[in-house]
């Protein structure tokens, strides 16, 4: 999720294969062909600090240090060390060597390591066009020893040449040695699939290490915001889908804030026996969700209006609802108003001899998230409820620094620690009758953090979601599941694309929604609109219909596909 913005990681950019990575001693370690690594070993100098044929890279804020030569695993090898980390990473990487597209390949290095680390893979296309893959889920730390990190590599449609960044990206020192890169599998296979925008095409498919018997599309909301319950909700819902929803307790327990009775609005209540108005309320224009409530005493059926005044039109009107006689009878009404430009009013009334009293009264205005009512219903209609931390803190930066909340979006509650933010979270969420058991980490921070993937396994959490680019398979670390991230700049086309990709590869496509708007003008960065999204919906229900793919909920996927 990001309530601020995501920090960009080169394993986050799109790309349309997924690769897993399998853990092995490096004794077993045996090249399948030809070797296309240049200097593979590292034992060619090209100075006295750099190997032949191999560079070095770092982007981000962090303090780093590159070494060569050092003792590798076998002769010599390269190190780097990171001292102080706030965002980017850094790593070696050897010069980029001819491929063709659709061939399988298969990288492998040994490497010792204090902290996870990562492999990306780097293909340049003929034109010189960068693009990059995460290499499956973090490597773990070696603890001293060498170990060796394996993938197999398909190289996507005009891939020219391809390197492989083995990067670290937190404090802590990598060591690498015995580089290779060798063609495993010249062989693809083809089928017939709808492009984007429709028609007939063909998508290579690759056999897939870890693949499923078909695609899978999992749909994830963050934050609960609550455009995803207007918008999202019903165009899944109509076509027999469901989501899943990842809650910050303290967002759906602050949901709204009150404009009346409060000392910072004033306003003025006009009574009549037969009307009570209340004006003028003055709103954040910057939100349209109300809800007004009272008590009333009426002898007949009384009717409320809300006048507003919308951006760049006259003033109007719009009738909330009619409420039937009663004593001390109750009035509530939840609604929405478009864009508006000064204050609004609301106001009660009966007709004829009849009279109207009122009291108790209240409008609060929705802060653009799910109050717990909603997030029920949520439930209720199928849908998967998920944990997203209490407070949404970056989990590594109260894993180091406890006291520190600059990085939490909402603050009416103590972050005290990242396993206090998702015991607390589970603790909430379950005390309004919804038990979770999966996880999307706040800004992605912590998927690849061993200590903060041991707090969700031992309170019950099943899976952990990032917002690291990919697609997942049966060999996907389930605590760091990798995603498709939606924004302003998505297109429908391209979310098409993403399926055909999974359907072809017969992996699982999560995909990663925030706020799901009603019209283009409402839609920020991390934002969507409600079209675009049901335009995908159509799409995955096209084909799923045609048996090319499931759609299921994060929880059971896990559950029925993974175990």
């Amino acid at each position: 999720m990001s309530l601020r913005t995501v920090r960009t990681t080169i394993a986050q950019v799109l790309i349309a294969t997924i690769l897993s990575i399998a853990i092995i001693p490096a004794s077993v370690a045996s090249a399948a062909g030809p070797n296309l690594v240049q200097n593979p070993s590292l034992e060619t100098q090209l100075s006295s600090t750099t190997p032949a044929n191999w560079s070095t890279g770092k982007w981000g804020t962090n303090a780093t240090t590159f070494s060569y030569p050092v003792t590798g695993e076998t002769g010599v090898g390269a190190s780097v060390a990171v001292d102080s980390y706030t965002d980017g990473d850094a790593k070696w990487y050897f010069d980029s060597v001819a491929v063709t597209p659709g061939a399988t390949y298969t990288f492998a290095d040994s490497y010792m390591s204090t902290a996870p680390t990562l492999l990306v893979a780097q293909y340049t296309s003929a034109s010189n066009a960068l693009s990059y893959e995460q290499l499956g889920a973090a490597l773990p730390a070696t603890n001293g020893s060498w170990n060796q990190a394996s993938a197999n590599i398909v190289p996507p449609a005009g891939t020219a040449s391809v390197t492989v960044f083995h990067l670290i990206q937190s404090v802590g020192s990598l060591a690498t040695d015995n580089y290779s890169l060798t063609l495993a599998s010249t062989g693809t296979s083809t089928g017939t699939t709808t492009p984007p925008g429709g028609g007939t095409g063909t998508t290579t498919a690759t056999t897939t290490p870890g693949a499923f018997s078909k695609g899978i599309v999992t749909f994830t909301f963050d934050d609960g915001w609550l455009s995803q319950y207007t918008n999202a909700i019903p165009a899944l819902n109509a076509a027999n889908m469901k989501g899943s929803f990842y809650i910050i307790p303290d967002a759906m327990n602050h949901s709204e804030h009150t404009l009346f009775p409060s000392a910072a609005n004033p306003f003025t209540v006009a009574t009549t026996t037969k009307t009570a108005q209340w004006s003028p309320i003055y709103t954040d224009t910057s939100l349209h969700t109300f809800t007004f409530s009272n008590t009333y005493t009426a002898t007949s059926r009384s009717t409320i209006v809300v006048t507003y005044t919308p951006t760049g039109k006259r003033q109007t009107s719009m009738t909330l609802g009619s409420v039937p006689a009663g004593t001390n009878a109750k009035a509530r009404f939840t609604f929405t108003l478009p864009a508006i430009t000064g204050p609004i009013s609301i106001k009660q009334s009966v007709s004829g001899a009849n009279t109207l009293k009122t009291s108790n009264v209240l409008l609060t205005q929705n802060i653009g998230y799910m109050d717990v009512a909603r997030v029920q219903a949520t439930k209720a209609a199928g849908h998967e409820i998920g944990n997203h931390t209490t407070n949404h803190c970056d989990l590594v930066v109260i894993l180091n620094t406890p006291t520190d909340t600059s990085t939490c979006a909402f603050a009416t509650s103590s972050p005290a620690s990242a396993l206090v933010q998702v015991v607390s979270a589970k603790a909430d969420l379950a005390n309004v009758g919804i038990p979770t058991d999966t996880f999307v980490y706040p800004y992605g921070s912590g998927a690849n953090n061993a200590t903060i993937q041991s707090i969700l396994e031992s309170n019950g959490i099943i899976a952990g979601r990032s917002v690291d680019v990919g697609y997942n398979t049966k060999n996907t670390n389930r605590y760091g599941l990798l995603t498709q991230n939606v924004g302003i700049t998505t297109t429908a086309a391209q979310m098409r694309q993403w399926v055909d990709t999974a359907i072809a590869n017969k992996t699982w496509l999560i995909l990663t929604f925030h706020q799901v708007e009603s019209t283009a003008a409402e839609v920020t960065e991390f934002g969507t609109t409600a079209a675009i999204f049901k335009n995908t919906v159509n799409y995955i229900a096209t084909q799923r219909a045609a048996g090319k793919v499931e759609v299921d909920t994060m929880h059971n996927v896990v559950t029925n596909y993974l175990q």
